[in-house]
């Protein structure tokens, strides 16, 4: 005798199907490439990165450069919600400027200087003019929440190093 398969068991299997892959995906160590990893405290959380162009070496090279006299690796390019807005740190060198400051990575710088910052490329700008020694405020968005930074110590890179 023929058994049927009736419609709501099909939906069933298929909703614990999904129900086991959430659970086996819900450690960010077992993520599946393109996911991100959020802490909060202890816990983490896994979120889906939105797509972002590839990117070519050598303009990341030249980005990486014109960030050295703060001492930060930028995320680029920007990928999601932080097109247009800002930079986010992807490090931060020990020791260096901005690491002095505070700064962390995850943060989004969104101001320097009291000008604001829609790419990485306007901070390197604001980098390669800044004067040795002179004290910048930082607008960072650290966790939903804004802050106020000051750093210093910044040594803009000789003129025949500087990113053009």
């Amino acid at each position: 005798m023929k058994q049927r398969v009736s419609g709501p068991m099909v939906l069933v299997v298929i909703l614990v199907v999904l129900l086991a892959a959430f659970v086996f995906f819900s450690r960010a160590e077992w993520a599946p490439p393109g996911v991100g990893v959020h802490r909060h405290g202890e816990e983490e959380e896994a979120v889906p990165l939105p797509w972002s162009p590839p990117v070519d070496p050598g303009e990341q090279r030249t980005l990486r450069k014109g960030l050295l006299p703060l001492g930060i690796l930028a995320v680029f390019p920007p990928i999601g919600e932080d097109r247009g807005k800002g930079v986010r740190v992807a490090a931060v060198r020990p020791g260096s400027p901005a690491a002095q400051a505070g700064l962390e990575p995850g943060d989004l710088i969104k101001a320097f200087d009291a000008k604001r910052l829609g790419q990485p490329w306007g901070l390197v700008a604001l980098l390669t003019a800044a004067a040795p020694d002179q004290q910048y405020d930082m607008a960072v968005l650290r966790a939903g929440k804004e802050r106020k930074l000051v750093v210093t110590g910044i040594t803009p890179l000789p003129p025949e190093e500087r990113v053009r």
